[in-house]
Protein backbone atom coordinates (compact mmCIF):
# COMPACT_ATOMS: atom_id res chain seq x y z
CA UNK A 1 0.00 0.00 0.00
CA UNK A 2 1.51 3.43 -0.98
CA UNK A 3 1.46 6.50 1.56
CA UNK A 4 -1.30 8.56 1.85
CA UNK A 5 0.19 11.73 0.72
CA UNK A 6 -0.74 15.46 2.28
CA UNK A 7 0.72 18.15 0.02
CA UNK A 8 0.49 22.18 0.78
CA UNK A 9 1.53 25.22 -0.99
CA UNK A 10 0.90 27.65 -2.97
CA UNK A 11 -1.55 27.28 -6.22
CA UNK A 12 0.70 27.36 -9.17
CA UNK A 13 2.93 24.45 -7.14
CA UNK A 14 -0.27 22.23 -6.53
CA UNK A 15 -1.07 22.10 -9.83
CA UNK A 16 2.30 20.95 -10.64
CA UNK A 17 2.16 18.53 -8.32
CA UNK A 18 -1.34 16.95 -8.76
CA UNK A 19 0.00 16.65 -12.58
CA UNK A 20 2.91 14.63 -11.38
CA UNK A 21 1.18 12.71 -9.10
CA UNK A 22 -1.78 11.91 -10.97
CA UNK A 23 0.20 9.70 -13.26
CA UNK A 24 1.26 7.65 -10.42
CA UNK A 25 -1.36 4.74 -8.42
CA UNK A 26 -1.43 6.40 -5.11
CA UNK A 27 -3.88 5.06 -2.95
CA UNK A 28 -4.94 8.17 -1.56
CA UNK A 29 -3.59 11.59 -1.74
CA UNK A 30 -5.02 14.88 0.16
CA UNK A 31 -4.30 18.14 -1.46
CA UNK A 32 -3.85 21.68 0.10
CA UNK A 33 -3.54 24.96 -1.26
CA UNK A 34 -3.73 28.13 1.56
CA UNK A 35 -6.38 29.42 -0.85
CA UNK A 36 -9.27 26.98 -1.40
CA UNK A 37 -9.08 23.15 -0.42
CA UNK A 38 -8.88 20.43 -2.69
CA UNK A 39 -8.33 16.97 -2.26
CA UNK A 40 -8.08 13.72 -4.02
CA UNK A 41 -8.71 11.22 -0.81
CA UNK A 42 -10.97 8.24 0.80
CA UNK A 43 -10.62 9.16 3.91
CA UNK A 44 -10.25 12.59 5.44
CA UNK A 45 -8.54 13.14 8.08
CA UNK A 46 -8.79 16.27 9.15
CA UNK A 47 -10.43 19.63 7.69
CA UNK A 48 -8.76 22.45 9.53
CA UNK A 49 -5.46 21.69 10.29
CA UNK A 50 -2.88 22.89 8.01
CA UNK A 51 0.51 22.35 10.06
CA UNK A 52 1.87 26.19 9.19
CA UNK A 53 1.94 24.52 5.03
CA UNK A 54 4.86 22.50 5.30
CA UNK A 55 4.91 19.41 3.47
CA UNK A 56 4.31 16.01 5.17
CA UNK A 57 3.03 12.50 5.09
CA UNK A 58 0.72 10.03 7.08
CA UNK A 59 -0.51 6.58 6.49
CA UNK A 60 -3.71 5.30 5.97
CA UNK A 61 -3.35 2.95 9.40
CA UNK A 62 -2.85 6.44 11.49
CA UNK A 63 -6.41 8.12 10.48
CA UNK A 64 -8.69 7.43 13.27
CA UNK A 65 -12.35 6.31 11.47
CA UNK A 66 -14.44 6.73 14.62
CA UNK A 67 -13.64 10.77 14.30
CA UNK A 68 -13.53 10.53 10.37
CA UNK A 69 -15.52 7.73 8.67
CA UNK A 70 -16.79 9.08 4.86
CA UNK A 71 -18.81 5.70 4.19
CA UNK A 72 -20.72 6.87 6.85
CA UNK A 73 -21.24 10.28 6.17
CA UNK A 74 -22.36 9.75 2.62
CA UNK A 75 -24.37 6.91 3.14
CA UNK A 76 -26.39 9.12 5.98
CA UNK A 77 -26.50 11.64 3.97
CA UNK A 78 -27.92 9.50 0.76
CA UNK A 79 -30.19 8.00 3.11
CA UNK A 80 -32.02 11.69 3.59
CA UNK A 81 -32.35 11.83 -0.37
CA UNK A 82 -34.95 10.45 -2.59
CA UNK A 83 -34.54 9.07 -6.07
CA UNK A 84 -30.75 8.69 -5.31
CA UNK A 85 -28.53 7.06 -8.61
CA UNK A 86 -25.05 5.68 -8.44
CA UNK A 87 -22.22 6.32 -10.54
CA UNK A 88 -19.21 4.10 -8.87
CA UNK A 89 -15.77 2.05 -9.53
CA UNK A 90 -15.45 -0.23 -6.04
CA UNK A 91 -17.81 -1.82 -3.84
CA UNK A 92 -17.68 0.67 -0.50
CA UNK A 93 -20.85 2.34 -1.74
CA UNK A 94 -23.10 -0.80 -2.45
CA UNK A 95 -25.14 -0.57 1.31
CA UNK A 96 -26.78 -3.36 2.12
CA UNK A 97 -29.19 -1.49 4.47
CA UNK A 98 -30.14 1.29 1.80
CA UNK A 99 -31.48 0.65 -1.72
CA UNK A 100 -29.50 3.16 -4.34
CA UNK A 101 -30.42 2.92 -8.38
CA UNK A 102 -27.34 1.66 -10.11
CA UNK A 103 -27.13 2.36 -14.02
CA UNK A 104 -24.21 0.95 -15.00
CA UNK A 105 -21.76 -1.86 -13.12
CA UNK A 106 -19.41 -1.51 -11.32
CA UNK A 107 -17.10 -3.44 -13.69
CA UNK A 108 -17.67 -0.76 -16.57
CA UNK A 109 -16.94 1.96 -14.38
CA UNK A 110 -13.94 0.51 -13.05
CA UNK A 111 -13.02 -0.59 -16.82
CA UNK A 112 -13.25 3.02 -18.29
CA UNK A 113 -11.52 4.37 -15.55
CA UNK A 114 -8.36 2.46 -16.24
CA UNK A 115 -8.27 2.99 -19.53
CA UNK A 116 -8.27 6.83 -18.89
CA UNK A 117 -5.93 6.62 -16.22
CA UNK A 118 -3.41 4.60 -18.88
CA UNK A 119 -4.24 6.96 -21.78
CA UNK A 120 -5.98 4.23 -23.77
CA UNK A 121 -9.13 7.00 -23.96
CA UNK A 122 -8.82 11.08 -23.42
CA UNK A 123 -10.35 12.58 -20.66
CA UNK A 124 -12.56 14.06 -23.08
CA UNK A 125 -13.94 11.08 -23.92
CA UNK A 126 -14.14 10.01 -20.37
CA UNK A 127 -15.65 12.77 -19.41
CA UNK A 128 -18.47 12.07 -22.38
CA UNK A 129 -18.91 8.47 -20.76
CA UNK A 130 -19.60 10.07 -17.57
CA UNK A 131 -21.93 12.55 -19.15
CA UNK A 132 -23.71 10.17 -21.53
CA UNK A 133 -24.76 8.28 -17.85
CA UNK A 134 -26.13 11.64 -16.03
CA UNK A 135 -28.24 12.77 -19.09
CA UNK A 136 -29.68 9.21 -19.26
CA UNK A 137 -30.30 9.11 -15.45
CA UNK A 138 -31.57 12.69 -15.60
CA UNK A 139 -34.20 11.60 -17.94
CA UNK A 140 -34.99 8.69 -15.39
CA UNK A 141 -36.28 11.26 -12.85
CA UNK A 142 -32.77 11.26 -10.83
CA UNK A 143 -31.99 14.21 -9.11
CA UNK A 144 -29.18 13.56 -6.88
CA UNK A 145 -26.46 11.74 -8.61
CA UNK A 146 -23.49 10.17 -7.05
CA UNK A 147 -20.23 9.45 -8.41
CA UNK A 148 -17.10 7.91 -6.77
CA UNK A 149 -13.79 7.37 -9.18
CA UNK A 150 -11.59 4.96 -6.82
CA UNK A 151 -12.62 8.07 -3.71
CA UNK A 152 -10.61 10.90 -6.56
CA UNK A 153 -11.86 14.17 -7.16
CA UNK A 154 -11.62 15.34 -10.79
CA UNK A 155 -12.29 18.53 -12.36
CA UNK A 156 -15.73 17.13 -14.05
CA UNK A 157 -16.76 15.99 -11.01
CA UNK A 158 -18.60 18.99 -9.76
CA UNK A 159 -21.69 17.98 -11.86
CA UNK A 160 -22.07 15.41 -9.55
CA UNK A 161 -22.60 13.96 -5.99
CA UNK A 162 -19.22 13.06 -4.80
CA UNK A 163 -17.83 11.54 -1.54
CA UNK A 164 -15.52 15.02 -1.07
CA UNK A 165 -18.38 17.21 -1.58
CA UNK A 166 -20.74 15.36 0.67
CA UNK A 167 -18.25 15.44 3.71
CA UNK A 168 -16.61 19.00 3.05
CA UNK A 169 -20.45 20.40 2.91
CA UNK A 170 -22.91 17.93 4.84
CA UNK A 171 -20.54 16.55 7.65
CA UNK A 172 -22.48 14.13 10.07
CA UNK A 173 -21.33 15.83 12.96
CA UNK A 174 -22.84 19.27 11.43
CA UNK A 175 -26.06 17.63 10.12
CA UNK A 176 -27.38 16.54 13.36
CA UNK A 177 -28.61 19.92 15.14
CA UNK A 178 -29.54 22.87 13.39
CA UNK A 179 -27.64 25.42 15.30
CA UNK A 180 -24.35 26.46 14.61
CA UNK A 181 -21.70 26.98 17.31
CA UNK A 182 -19.07 29.90 17.08
CA UNK A 183 -15.72 29.54 19.08
CA UNK A 184 -14.43 32.61 19.48
CA UNK A 185 -10.17 32.05 20.12
CA UNK A 186 -7.00 33.96 20.67
CA UNK A 187 -3.98 33.89 23.49
CA UNK A 188 -4.61 36.04 26.53
CA UNK A 189 -5.14 39.68 26.59
CA UNK A 190 -6.56 39.41 22.82
CA UNK A 191 -9.90 39.79 23.43
CA UNK A 192 -11.99 36.76 23.11
CA UNK A 193 -14.51 37.50 26.71
CA UNK A 194 -15.09 40.74 25.20
CA UNK A 195 -16.40 39.75 21.61
CA UNK A 196 -18.16 36.69 23.04
CA UNK A 197 -20.20 39.09 25.28
CA UNK A 198 -20.63 41.56 22.76
CA UNK A 199 -21.83 39.07 20.30
CA UNK A 200 -24.09 37.95 22.49
CA UNK A 201 -25.82 41.24 23.14
CA UNK A 202 -25.75 41.48 19.46
CA UNK A 203 -27.83 39.18 18.26
CA UNK A 204 -30.06 39.24 21.71
CA UNK A 205 -30.99 42.44 20.22
CA UNK A 206 -31.86 41.23 16.84
CA UNK A 207 -34.32 38.95 18.77
CA UNK A 208 -31.79 35.81 17.71
CA UNK A 209 -31.76 32.40 19.19
CA UNK A 210 -28.50 32.38 21.05
CA UNK A 211 -26.12 31.81 23.96
CA UNK A 212 -22.54 32.16 25.33
CA UNK A 213 -20.39 29.67 27.02
CA UNK A 214 -17.15 29.35 27.88
CA UNK A 215 -14.12 27.05 28.90
CA UNK A 216 -13.20 25.86 31.11
CA UNK A 217 -16.88 25.30 32.05
CA UNK A 218 -18.35 25.19 35.59
CA UNK A 219 -18.05 21.55 36.05
CA UNK A 220 -15.93 19.39 38.85
CA UNK A 221 -13.43 19.38 36.23
CA UNK A 222 -13.38 23.39 34.95
CA UNK A 223 -13.53 24.46 38.77
CA UNK A 224 -10.42 22.20 39.05
CA UNK A 225 -8.48 23.23 36.26
CA UNK A 226 -9.14 27.05 37.16
CA UNK A 227 -8.09 26.71 40.95
CA UNK A 228 -4.87 24.61 40.25
CA UNK A 229 -3.77 27.45 37.49
CA UNK A 230 -3.36 29.92 40.24
CA UNK A 231 0.00 28.20 41.08
CA UNK A 232 3.09 27.23 38.46
CA UNK A 233 3.68 23.65 39.84
CA UNK A 234 -0.65 22.74 40.29
CA UNK A 235 -1.00 20.43 37.41
CA UNK A 236 1.94 18.62 35.37
CA UNK A 237 0.63 18.86 31.02
CA UNK A 238 -0.92 15.48 31.04
CA UNK A 239 -2.97 15.98 34.26
CA UNK A 240 -4.18 19.79 32.35
CA UNK A 241 -5.25 17.88 29.01
CA UNK A 242 -6.88 15.09 31.07
CA UNK A 243 -9.03 17.59 32.91
CA UNK A 244 -9.90 19.83 29.62
CA UNK A 245 -11.05 16.69 27.94
CA UNK A 246 -13.43 15.24 30.64
CA UNK A 247 -14.53 18.78 31.05
CA UNK A 248 -14.70 19.41 27.26
CA UNK A 249 -17.15 16.04 27.18
CA UNK A 250 -18.79 17.76 30.14
CA UNK A 251 -19.79 20.75 28.39
CA UNK A 252 -20.38 19.55 24.97
CA UNK A 253 -22.97 17.01 25.93
CA UNK A 254 -24.73 18.94 28.81
CA UNK A 255 -24.61 22.51 27.71
CA UNK A 256 -23.61 23.14 23.78
CA UNK A 257 -25.59 20.00 22.22
CA UNK A 258 -28.65 20.54 23.99
CA UNK A 259 -28.82 24.32 22.62
CA UNK A 260 -27.25 23.28 19.06
CA UNK A 261 -30.67 21.50 18.44
CA UNK A 262 -32.70 23.79 19.48
CA UNK A 263 -31.06 25.77 16.75
CA UNK A 264 -29.41 28.35 18.48
CA UNK A 265 -26.61 30.12 18.14
CA UNK A 266 -24.33 29.02 20.80
CA UNK A 267 -21.12 31.14 21.37
CA UNK A 268 -18.04 29.87 23.24
CA UNK A 269 -15.01 31.36 24.56
CA UNK A 270 -12.23 28.98 24.52
CA UNK A 271 -12.24 25.10 23.05
CA UNK A 272 -9.90 22.25 21.74
CA UNK A 273 -8.17 24.98 20.04
CA UNK A 274 -7.10 26.66 23.07
CA UNK A 275 -5.89 22.97 24.19
CA UNK A 276 -4.21 22.46 20.82
CA UNK A 277 -2.44 25.80 20.99
CA UNK A 278 -1.42 25.58 25.05
CA UNK A 279 -1.01 21.82 25.96
CA UNK A 280 0.59 21.44 22.83
CA UNK A 281 3.24 24.69 23.67
CA UNK A 282 4.07 22.17 26.81
CA UNK A 283 5.33 19.78 24.25
CA UNK A 284 2.33 17.49 24.11
CA UNK A 285 1.27 15.79 20.44
CA UNK A 286 -0.55 18.07 18.74
CA UNK A 287 -2.32 15.79 16.28
CA UNK A 288 -3.06 13.50 19.54
CA UNK A 289 -4.61 16.19 21.05
CA UNK A 290 -7.09 16.94 18.45
CA UNK A 291 -8.18 13.40 17.68
CA UNK A 292 -8.85 13.16 20.73
CA UNK A 293 -11.28 15.89 21.61
CA UNK A 294 -12.72 15.36 18.19
CA UNK A 295 -14.18 12.08 19.42
CA UNK A 296 -15.81 13.83 22.30
CA UNK A 297 -17.71 16.90 20.43
CA UNK A 298 -18.29 18.54 17.05
CA UNK A 299 -16.26 21.08 14.99
CA UNK A 300 -17.27 24.66 15.13
CA UNK A 301 -19.26 25.83 11.95
CA UNK A 302 -17.42 28.85 12.74
CA UNK A 303 -13.95 29.72 14.38
CA UNK A 304 -12.66 33.25 14.65
CA UNK A 305 -9.30 33.26 15.74
CA UNK A 306 -8.20 37.11 17.80
CA UNK A 307 -4.62 37.36 16.46
CA UNK A 308 -2.41 40.03 18.68
CA UNK A 309 1.30 40.53 19.13
CA UNK A 310 2.62 38.98 22.43
CA UNK A 311 4.09 41.98 23.41
CA UNK A 312 0.83 43.47 23.08
CA UNK A 313 -1.31 40.85 24.90
CA UNK A 314 1.41 41.36 27.78
CA UNK A 315 0.84 44.82 28.33
CA UNK A 316 -3.20 44.56 28.17
CA UNK A 317 -2.77 41.53 30.93
CA UNK A 318 -0.06 42.92 33.14
CA UNK A 319 -2.29 44.22 35.77
CA UNK A 320 -4.60 41.29 35.76
CA UNK A 321 -3.48 38.38 38.01
CA UNK A 322 -2.26 36.10 35.72
CA UNK A 323 -2.44 32.21 35.69
CA UNK A 324 0.69 30.70 36.72
CA UNK A 325 0.45 27.40 34.71
CA UNK A 326 -0.03 29.18 31.54
CA UNK A 327 1.23 32.64 30.93
CA UNK A 328 4.73 33.99 29.99
CA UNK A 329 5.90 36.01 27.63
CA UNK A 330 7.68 33.42 25.42
CA UNK A 331 5.28 30.41 26.64
CA UNK A 332 2.47 32.89 24.62
CA UNK A 333 4.86 33.01 21.61
CA UNK A 334 4.55 29.51 20.97
CA UNK A 335 0.77 29.49 21.57
CA UNK A 336 0.25 32.15 19.16
CA UNK A 337 2.31 29.90 16.55
CA UNK A 338 0.11 27.01 16.96
CA UNK A 339 -3.28 28.76 16.60
CA UNK A 340 -1.61 29.44 12.71
CA UNK A 341 -2.03 25.81 12.12
CA UNK A 342 -5.69 26.24 11.71
CA UNK A 343 -7.50 26.72 8.20
CA UNK A 344 -10.02 26.45 6.62
CA UNK A 345 -13.13 28.25 4.92
CA UNK A 346 -15.34 29.04 7.86
CA UNK A 347 -11.96 29.74 10.18
CA UNK A 348 -11.35 33.85 10.17
CA UNK A 349 -7.86 35.55 11.76
CA UNK A 350 -8.67 38.98 13.04
CA UNK A 351 -6.39 41.67 13.95
CA UNK A 352 -6.85 42.28 17.78
CA UNK A 353 -5.44 46.06 17.34
CA UNK A 354 -8.43 47.05 16.43
CA UNK A 355 -11.30 48.95 18.42
CA UNK A 356 -13.85 46.19 19.91
CA UNK A 357 -16.74 47.60 17.84
CA UNK A 358 -15.07 46.89 14.40
CA UNK A 359 -14.14 43.45 15.41
CA UNK A 360 -17.76 42.83 16.60
CA UNK A 361 -19.01 44.52 12.85
CA UNK A 362 -16.81 41.77 11.25
CA UNK A 363 -17.59 38.92 13.37
CA UNK A 364 -21.07 39.52 13.64
CA UNK A 365 -21.53 39.75 9.59
CA UNK A 366 -20.04 36.37 9.14
CA UNK A 367 -21.94 34.88 11.34
CA UNK A 368 -25.23 36.21 9.37
CA UNK A 369 -23.70 35.37 6.26
CA UNK A 370 -23.32 31.70 7.40
CA UNK A 371 -26.47 31.70 8.80
CA UNK A 372 -28.19 32.73 5.57
CA UNK A 373 -26.18 29.72 3.71
CA UNK A 374 -28.77 26.98 2.71
CA UNK A 375 -27.37 23.80 4.31
CA UNK A 376 -28.88 21.77 1.59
Amino acid sequence: MKDFLVLLDSVSQCNREVELLSKKRYDNFWFIHPIKFKKELLFPYDLSLSFNNKFFKIYKNEIDHSVFNLVEEVKYFLSKKSKVAMIVSDKLWFFKDKTFYYEVPLSEVSEKLAKWEKGVISEGEFKNYLENIKNSLLKKGYKNIFLSLDGKEFKFSNEFLTPFKIFYNYSLKRLSYKGILVVIEGIDGSGKSTQAELLYKYFKERERKIIKFREPSDSKWGKKIREKAKYSNGLTPEEQYNLFLKDREYNFKNNLLPYLKKGYIVILDRYYHSTYAYQGAFGLDKRKILRENLRICSPPEMLFILDLPVDEAWKRISGRKKDSLFESIEFLKEVRENYYDFWGNDVHYISADQPPNSILRFISKKIEERLNRKVF
